[in-house]
């Protein structure tokens, strides 16, 4: 049995470049037995844990893995920000004010992210996206006090790691977060 295969055209013009290749049965038994001699190099990549309690309380609510790095990155852009803005005069009572204004807000959303699914699903998701309709909505408004969408995700974000804003209904995300590196150090031998 033969066939033959030539290369898919990825927009340029490779296929002129490329002669067609003939495979017969011993080639493909070739690569069969690669494949089952060698599995662990066709194996997926792990898959990369975020072992903070922010990630873990979103994961646990159910929010995808794009939200969660987003959630991380926001959070870090807003701490960078806030260790170059924080000692100024007037950003303490600011970001007290703002903190509290986000609390309010979650708690609201909370409600309403819970209300909006079925009882037996994770409402983490419907949250998040809640939350940063609200930050959009809140960036204009006098009281966010200057702060605009992404540092209030992010300050959001810090709070949910403060356990200040959850994701899912409590947990004891410290033995969480304890629990998933004592995995992750296992997997890696240390």
């Amino acid at each position: 049995m033969r066939t033959s295969i030539g290369a898919a055209d990825s927009g340029t013009n490779n296929r002129a470049k490329l002669k067609p290749k003939r495979i017969d049965l011993y080639d493909l038994d070739t690569v069969v037995k690669q494949v089952v001699d060698n599995p662990e190099w066709y194996r997926s990549l792990p898959h990369r844990v975020k072992a903070n309690r922010m990630a873990i309380k979103m994961a646990r609510g159910g929010c995808n893995d794009n939200g969660i790095e987003r959630a991380d990155a926001l959070r870090l852009k807003f701490n960078d920000w806030k260790r170059t803005h924080y000692s100024l005069p007037d950003y303490s009572d600011d970001l007290f004010v703002v903190s509290d204004l986000l609390q309010e807000a979650a708690d609201e959303l909370t409600d309403q992210a819970q209300n909006s699914t079925d009882p037996n699903q994770t409402w983490g998701a419907v949250f998040w996206k809640l939350l940063g309709e609200k930050c959009k909505e809140l960036a204009s408004a006098p009281e966010a006090r200057g702060f605009d969408k992404r540092q209030l995700l992010g300050l959001a974000s810090e709070l949910a790691e403060e356990c200040k804003i959850w994701f899912s209904p409590s947990f004891d995300a410290d033995q969480e977060l304890r629990r998933l590196q004592d995995t992750i150090r296992a997997k890696e031998g240390r």
